[in-house]
């Protein structure tokens, strides 16, 4: 295992939209950060179904001051929003270790220790504190029912295509579920067999 004996100041666990700005707000601040993230950054919107757009406007989805910009003033998909943090992430020259899942943190005397598993080799950190900022999107909504776990069954909605001429039981009713169940029909569902519950 290859140690680090640096101590650095902040270790930043995952690099989403949140610890893309932690890790701008501490380097700008002159703090000495250690970024990782077990994927791509934003990985997470990397498996959205394509042209997903997101509910809320451009504003409330800018981070570090950089807005998003757009030539319509209307609402952006993943895709550009993935192509906007790449590029946040460009302008700060943050450095991110992709594809490095940290596999524990274990409390010291003056800090933390981390242990990571690159495609490398397991590699160990310290850090005097660290920050958790791996999101929830990535862990679904589990219901504990009989049958949640069979092949044809999932938990996240990828691709409207996947369901053409196909029947579909949308289990859910706010926003997410009915742009769901609206891009599934224009995709060519069985229209007599779309069902839709809330539970």
């Amino acid at each position: 295992m290859m140690t680090n004996t640096a101590m650095y100041d902040v270790a930043i666990i995952g690099a989403g939209p949140i610890g893309i700005e932690t890790a701008i707000c501490l380097k700008l601040a002159g703090v000495n950060v250690l970024h990782f993230d077990a994927h791509q950054i934003v990985h997470t919107l990397s498996w959205w179904p394509r042209n997903t757009t997101f509910f809320s406007t451009t504003e409330r989805l800018a981070i570090a001051g950089v807005p998003i910009p757009n030539n319509h003033q209307g609402r952006t998909t993943g895709e550009d929003y993935t192509a906007y943090l790449r590029a946040v992430v460009e302008q700060f020259d943050l450095q991110i270790n992709t594809y490095e899942p940290v596999t524990s943190i274990a409390r010291l005397d003056d800090g933390f220790e981390l242990e990571t598993a690159p495609w490398t080799g397991a590699r160990r950190y310290r850090a005097q504190r660290v920050v958790m900022a791996i999101g929830d999107m990535q862990f679904p909504n589990r219901l504990n029912i009989p049958g949640e776990d069979l092949p044809h069954v999932t938990h996240y909605f990828r691709d409207p295509h996947d369901y053409f001429r196909k029947r579909l039981l949308i289990v859910g009713g706010k926003n997410s579920a009915v742009e769901a169940a609206l891009r599934c029909w224009r995709g060519g569902i069985r229209h007599d067999l779309l069902s839709q519950t809330r539970l």
